[in-house]
């Protein structure tokens, strides 16, 4: 089974995007391209799940996204920026684990994966950032 469907995908991928920090500083199109490169290394992780973490994970998704409505009034995806970030929060800090260890395999993941990226270290370290580049394939 695969954790990510379409739906999932876009809960993960606004959950992801509420969890990057603002720094450091990137022009929108660096950032833009850095986000969804983090978008899809966090999916990728999720999608090579084992097959028996892969079904709890999809449904953590779901709950994620629906427990939201009668705690915030909306779905997670349909809350604005600031709701976001502390309906995230509550899971986050949350005393039931699964809660906990469901946004911190996302958050982990998104922020090693934010701050290793080539752009975004350039800009902490003062370089230029590299210039963008098409996948290679896996030899």
């Amino acid at each position: 089974m695969d954790a990510l469907s379409l739906g999932r995908q876009r809960v993960v991928d606004a959950i992801v995007g509420t969890l990057l920090p603002p720094h450091p500083d990137l022009d929108a199109a660096t950032r833009a391209r850095v986000v969804e490169d983090v978008r899809a290394y966090v999916a990728e992780l999720i999608r090579l799940m084992p097959r028996h973490l892969a079904l709890p994970y999809a449904v953590a998704i779901v709950a994620f996204e629906w427990l939201a409505l009668p705690l915030r009034g909306r779905r997670f995806r349909a809350l604005d920026a600031r709701v976001r970030a502390e309906y995230l929060r509550l899971w986050s800090d949350s005393g039931l684990g699964p809660m906990r260890d469901f946004v911190k395999l996302i958050a982990s993941t998104a922020l090693f994966a934010y701050y290793d990226h080539p752009s975004v270290r350039a800009s902490l370290e003062g370089e230029a950032p590299p210039a963008p580049t098409l996948p290679r394939e896996v030899e």
